[in-house]
């Protein structure tokens, strides 16, 4: 691991304009799932003051430093995952393959700790009543903050949705769905 890590370091020292996707697959019993690493950075984060689609709670915008870098799933959990992870399917339009769905947060949080435990790492959370607290030392999964989630979402570009400033190349809404 650590030769990987000084041919990596090599390499973005010799191409400082390039972009590297680190990546680690995740296997948990029949399934499994890609994770990508996030490097430190910063960004500005929330809506411009001349977006007229801005909502009040995206402004101002403000700079972000992501002091740590941190791992995220390439993709949405998927049915199959949560259901070997959790034993059960909240969704409702069931498919294996499709991102879970009708989680509230803390399905999502007790799903975090499951995995991690499953992988016997510690569990990212500790939940007492209505109380969650994040260990960030724990080093298990866990959902990524609003800032991660924005700055991993905009890999480095300033435009107005996560990879575009057309929400119809990014997005499915009611527009581009016919309703569906």
């Amino acid at each position: 691991q650590e030769r990987v890590n000084d041919r990596l370091q090599a390499l973005k020292a010799a191409y400082p304009d390039d972009m590297f996707v680190v990546k680690k697959k995740v296997e948990v019993e029949r399934e499994s799932f890609t994770m990508v690493e996030i490097e430190s950075g910063s960004f500005m984060m929330g809506a411009d003051s001349n977006d007229a689609a801005a909502q009040s709670v995206e402004l101002p915008r403000h700079k972000v430093n992501i002091q740590q870098g941190f791992w995220m799933s390439s993709t949405p959990i998927t049915q199959a995952l949560y259901e070997v992870v959790m034993r059960k399917n909240p969704s409702v339009q069931k498919h294996p393959h499709k991102p879970v769905e009708n989680l509230s947060w803390f399905d999502a949080i007790e799903f975090c700790n499951m995995l991690s435990q499953q992988q016997e790492i510690a569990p990212a959370y500790r939940t007492v009543k209505d109380k969650v607290y994040w260990d960030k030392e724990s080093g298990g999964y866990r959902l990524p903050t609003e800032a991660e989630w924005e700055y991993a979402a905009r890999a480095g570009k300033e435009t107005v949705f996560a990879g575009s400033d057309d929400p119809k190349e990014v997005a499915w809404y009611y527009d581009n769905s016919r309703g569906s």
